[in-house]
Formats: C-alpha cells, structure tokens, sequence
C-alpha cells in the first residue's frame, strides 16, 4: 500500500483536494461552494501537517516524561494523545520503535483501532513490547 501511495502521490493529493467539491456539486452545490470547498481541503490538510509538526519537534525538546532507556531527548506529551490518536508518546516510539501499540498504561486511540482491527482479522502480526 505504502509503495501504491509513493508512485500515485499525485494522484492520491489531487484527489483529496477534489473530492470535497464534486461531492457538493453532485449533491446540488453552488460552483461557488465548491471552490470554497477546494480550498477548505487544502487549507485543512495543510493546518493538520503543520500541527503534527509542531507537535514532533515540541516532543523531541521540551516537556513530557522522558522513557527509561531511551537515548535521545524525546518527550511523551499526554495533551496531544487524544488530538493526534497516540503520535504523542513520542519517547515511547524512540524508546521502542517497532511496536505498533503503545503501552496499555498510555490512552492510545490508534493502537485501539489497530487491536480491535487485529482481532477483526484486517491487520496481524502487530507488535508489541512485552
């Protein structure tokens, strides 16, 4: 999927941008509204990129618990794990970066949807640490 994604970025980007407007016009929206629409998923897109961004290098730098054993200066930050669906435990990824789930102790709204995906039979072989 990761590899589809890569070769069809543009294909994926356009897309997303054009969604928004032809379902409007397909439901009786004005042109207007659906170019207010374009700039709406662009807009939005592009405002989520740079939280996560923000929220990636507050969490290397400046507050939250540092993981026993981890080498880098990484932080986890409780506030953004509702916002970002568990990208917050940003020391808990350094620390172990292979698992898939978070520690059951964190709030982790991603790891939740990847168990409950496991169990359904739609992803396996997730990782975890013991």
């Amino acid at each position: 999927m990761t590899r589809w994604l890569s070769r069809n970025y543009l294909l994926v980007a356009g897309t997303s941008l054009a969604l928004p407007a032809l379902i409007g016009l397909a439901a009786g929206g004005r042109d207007e509204d659906s170019v207010l629409a374009l700039g709406q998923a662009a807009f939005g897109r592009r405002r989520f990129q740079q939280f996560t961004w923000a929220v990636s290098s507050y969490g290397h730098h400046v507050h939250g618990a540092h993981e026993p054993g981890s080498r880098d200066q990484s932080r986890d930050n409780g506030w953004t794990l509702p916002i970002l669906g568990g990208e917050g435990l940003h020391n808990y990824h350094h620390r172990y970066p292979f698992a898939a789930v978070n520690a059951p102790i964190y709030l982790d709204p991603l790891g939740m949807l990847l168990t409950v995906a496991e169990r359904l039979g739609l992803v396996w072989d997730l990782k975890r640490v013991r």
